[in-house]
């Protein structure tokens, strides 16, 4: 290159404040059956992605299976000026029984299947799903062992023993749990210390006997005893699609079963995360030609959370709670709930961290509402209550993406020095102020902690900082101190006196 010698040259060497261009977290990614859906338009197990205003693509799913029916449930929920919502939809082939048919939905990691497809939609369509309806996630194997307990070790054991199942109940489709002995070391080198469960079996009734056999030749021999628990299994698509949500920093509304709140309970106990919204313990109902029919109440609620988002320019900081569910006619089952009686079945799934959807009274002042179906649901299942509401895990995300996507830019182009350094944590900055002006987030500090930060690590060019921020939770329960003022007959009493002294002095 030719060294310029003469002439004007401007070099833009600054290192500016970044503007922060927010992360897209309304994407829905629904992962389903549509057997009437045209295959060339969607494929089996690829992320296909759409806007819910193209006819097109909507037409093309068919009328039959679980996933148009979702995509109406989301269109159903769309708000003022919002046009259309994102989709991406992975269709899987319909099972011969609802157990072929999960399998199908949870798919595989190593192929690329069923839920394991939405991690392709970024690269494929440059959108990320992160609010994530599945078929079918109600459905599990029935009770399986949930706990064994060694009640005696043995003695004189030369080998481990076998461990058998017997039992289970009736069930014509059980499947007997399969354990294995674990042998001690040193004083217990003779005793079973543990019992490892390799198959929890599945759609057991009562709780299995096992018996012990084998063990080695020594006629001393005493064989252990055990016995075991049974609890409902985790839906296989849950157990699942959790590593899934926290590869995308997406949450997944659940459609948990809806015969009775019991039912609900058990399956709740078997889940827990932070990306988990358990959705309601409802089916809707919904017109379809000349009948009523049961469909999935979780496709409606994620349309929900999309609908809000749209409403504070896609920042993910409110809840759904408290929000009508458009489209429905009505639900599967009543859940009673009332605003100052907590001892009701609204109540208790409130506790348990679940959500409900409740029939507006007109007339009854501590219902949600006058009208209409209106939806109740601020937690995810996480056992931490720091990170209980959906609302705070979302947009803890947004923050966090929306950070990479921005300071992404100084990597590589600029060396680490302290101008560097101001500029990362000055837009850093910038971002959670525009939140905090929002009433996103209370309030935040940005910082650099010299501790952290060791020459050595300067040196690689390895820089830490640091930020906190305290997203708003959901306001959701008010308490207002009822009290009799007595002050107030005291100062009718003066009042009364003043006015009935003036009348006698008028008189006399």
């Amino acid at each position: 290159m030719t060294e310029h010698l003469v002439g004007i040259k401007h070099i833009r060497d600054e290192v500016e404040i970044m503007p922060t261009i927010g992360a897209e977290m309304s994407v829905i990614g629904l992962v389903g059956t549509a057997p009437g859906a045209n295959s060339g338009t969607f494929p089996l197990n690829e992320p296909v992605y759409f806007n819910t205003s193209d006819g097109d693509a909507v037409a093309a799913l068919g009328a039959s299976g679980w996933l148009p029916d979702a995509v109406r449930g989301v269109i159903d929920q769309l708000g003022v000026s919002q046009g259309a919502a994102k989709i991406v939809v992975v269709r899987v082939e319909p099972g011969e029984d609802d157990a072929e048919t999960v399998a199908n939905v949870v798919g595989s990691s190593g192929s690329g299947t069923g839920i394991f497809a939405l991690l392709e939609a970024g690269e494929l369509h440059g959108v990320v799903p992160r609010i994530i309806v599945c078929e079918k996630t109600e459905w599990s194997n029935g009770n399986g062992v949930n706990a064994v307990t060694l009640l005696t070790q043995g003695s004189n054991l030369t080998e481990a023993p076998t461990i058998t199942a017997s039992g289970g109940g009736s069930d014509p489709g059980k499947v007997l749990p399969t354990f294995t002995a674990v042998m001690g070391t040193g004083a217990d080198d003779d005793k079973v210390v543990s019992i490892t469960m390799t198959s929890p079996g599945a759609n057991l009734t009562a709780a299995p006997t096992l018996t012990f056999t084998g063990g080695g030749s020594d006629v001393g021999k005493v064989l252990p005893t055990a016995s075991c628990t049974i609890a409902l299994l985790a839906s296989p698509i849950v157990a699942s699609l959790v590593g899934v949500l926290n590869t995308l920093r997406g949450h997944a509304v659940l459609q948990g079963p809806a015969s009775s709140y019991q039912a609900w309970l058990n399956w709740r106990e078997a889940h827990q995360s932070d990306r988990l919204i358990p959705g309601a313990p409802q089916k809707a109902l919904v017109q379809e030609g000349s009948s009523t029919v049961q469909r999935d109440m979780a496709p409606r609620i994620a349309g929900v959370l999309v609908r809000r988002d749209n409403e504070f320019a896609g920042v993910p900081g409110r809840s759904a709670a408290n929000q009508p569910i458009y489209g429905i006619v009505g639900v599967s089952r009543r859940v009673r709930f009332a605003l100052d009686n907590p001892n009701n079945e609204g109540g208790d799934l409130i506790v348990a961290n679940g959500g409900f959807v409740v029939r507006g009274e007109v007339g009854v002042e501590n219902s949600l509402g006058a009208g209409g179906f209106i939806y109740w649901g601020t937690d995810t299942l996480s056992e931490d209550p720091v990170w209980q509401f959906y609302n705070v895990t979302r947009m803890r995300d947004y923050i966090e993406l929306s950070q990479m996507k921005v300071l992404r830019h100084y990597l590589g182009r600029y060396n680490l020095d302290s101008q560097t350094v101001r500029a990362v944590v000055n837009t850093m900055v910038s971002h959670l102020e525009s939140l905090k002006n929002r009433r996103h987030v209370i309030d935040f500090r940005v910082g650099f902690e010299k501790d952290k930060n060791s020459p050595e690590e300067l040196r690689l060019g390895f820089l830490t900082v640091f930020f906190r921020a305290e997203e708003a939770p959901v306001f959701r329960k008010l308490t207002i101190n009822s009290r009799r003022y007595r002050d107030a007959l005291t100062q009718m009493a003066n009042q009364i006196a003043t006015q009935l002294g003036s009348v006698a002095t008028v008189q006399n």
